[in-house]
């Protein structure tokens, strides 16, 4: 709702609204709220330009330098956060989200009670249960490392998937035309909100949906393929150490 607000203001306004970090602030919103209970009000931030989303953007070219060194990123990720900022200004905004993100973590872990505050259960509720973990429990760092996943997993993804597919719909009458006449069938007031359930029937809807997860870029570089010492089994042939690279590699390529 606040993200179409937002949009229909700009529009009043005769201003343009920048999807690709509107959709991005809508995203960790999101997520932030649901997993967490947390809210940095990214949407709040005028042109959706939200520090956190910003510092985001940033900070994936130096991710790929993190994944080849990892005793760099370890050294990073541990300076104190005034550090952080004086060294690079524009990671101000994740650098005060993961300081957030570990604050919560701490109290979570030293005192588990705090979580009955909560007005909707959180990640930390399932991932610090013990019987939903066989009487294990991740640990502090476990859990902020899970809570960063997260936090980038979701709302780069999903983000990536809505700007898409807009553009997509943007740029073909004919599927957009569809679109919205399906959506005002099943939705001809806008002041009652179909159910999510009413909304799932909905064929072409789904299929927008669908297509658009399918052609949107999720982690575009190739994971990493260790191979193990003394070979690996694939498909039930034995491949030896200097071969299961060149299979793999291969493999990822076709």
């Amino acid at each position: 709702d606040r993200l179409c607000e937002a949009l229909e203001a700009n529009n009043a306004a005769g201003k343009s609204s920048d999807l690709f970090y509107g959709l991005r602030c809508f995203s960790l919103d999101t997520i932030l709220q649901y997993c967490f209970n947390l809210s940095i009000d990214a949407l709040g931030a005028s042109g959706f330009k939200a520090p956190a989303v910003e510092a985001m953007e940033a900070s994936l070219p130096g991710s790929i330098v993190f994944r080849h060194f990892p005793l760099l990123r370890q050294f990073v990720n541990s300076l104190p956060t005034w550090m952080s900022i004086l060294l690079s200004p524009a990671m101000t905004g994740l650098v005060r989200l993961r300081a957030l993100l570990g604050r919560q973590v701490k109290q979570a872990v030293e005192n588990p009670t705090s979580l009955d505050d909560s007005p909707h259960e959180t990640v930390y509720h399932r991932l610090l249960d013990k019987k939903a973990n066989n009487g294990k429990v991740p640990d502090a760092g476990s859990l902020y490392d899970e809570a960063q996943a997260l936090t980038f997993a979701a709302s780069h993804t999903t983000a990536n998937a809505l700007t898409v597919g807009i553009f997509h719909v943007l740029a073909n009458n004919g599927i957009k035309e569809r679109l919205v006449r399906e959506l005002r069938q099943a939705w001809p007031d806008l002041s009652k909100t179909p159910t999510f359930e009413d909304l799932e029937q909905l064929p072409y809807l789904t299929a927008v949906i669908t297509e658009s997860l399918r052609v949107s870029p999720g982690i575009v570089s190739p994971l990493l393929r260790i191979t193990p010492f003394g070979g690996t089994t694939i498909g039930g042939i034995k491949v030896p150490s200097r071969v299961c690279s060149y299979v793999l590699l291969r493999a990822f390529v076709t």
